[in-house]
């Protein structure tokens, strides 16, 4: 009966420190027929402690000013699965303004949510990754082409 349950047993996702403040890195790369480039912005990724099933809640703000809600569960080896990014109860990529800055000829407010946004944190380092597809408008000397587009997700970050 020793065995059952308890703060570091495995019921619980008490064992996984989640809560705190990470310095962070959203990194998004474009690939399709046409280029393959990478952008990166600076921020910060606040997360709460996570309840008594792994669910947690927080927020991002990033250098650029665009902000959201990251929610998620994590379970007790540290593996993250969002529930949320950008609005709430949504995930997406069209709540990055540099996004659409950066690559405005791509059709983000259209693009469906991320496949799989997910991760892990270890010790001070959280993780997060995921992908989209979306459609990329080109001009070319015959006229507009659209592409079909990967873009891919990656957040790095650190407890401070």
């Amino acid at each position: 009966m020793a065995g059952c349950g308890g703060a570091s047993g495995p019921t619980g996702p008490a064992t996984v420190a989640l809560a705190g403040s990470y310095e962070a890195t959203v990194t998004v790369s474009l690939t399709n027929r046409f280029e393959t480039r990478q952008a990166s912005e600076p921020g910060t990724v606040t997360l709460l402690a996570q309840g008594a099933q792994g669910a947690f809640a927080g927020s991002y703000v990033l250098q650029d000013g665009s902000s959201g809600v990251l929610d998620g569960v994590v379970g007790t080896d540290g593996g993250i699965v969002l529930t949320a990014f950008g609005n709430p109860n949504q995930i997406t990529l069209a709540d990055l303004p540099y996004l659409q800055e950066l690559f405005p000829y791509c059709n983000w407010v259209g693009a469906p949510p991320p496949d799989g946004l997910s991760g892990s944190v270890s010790g001070a380092n959280l993780t997060l990754t995921g992908s989209a597809s979306l459609p990329c408008t080109y001009r070319t000397p015959s006229g507009p082409v659209v592409a079909p587009t990967t873009a891919s997700l990656s957040i790095s970050g650190v407890r401070g």
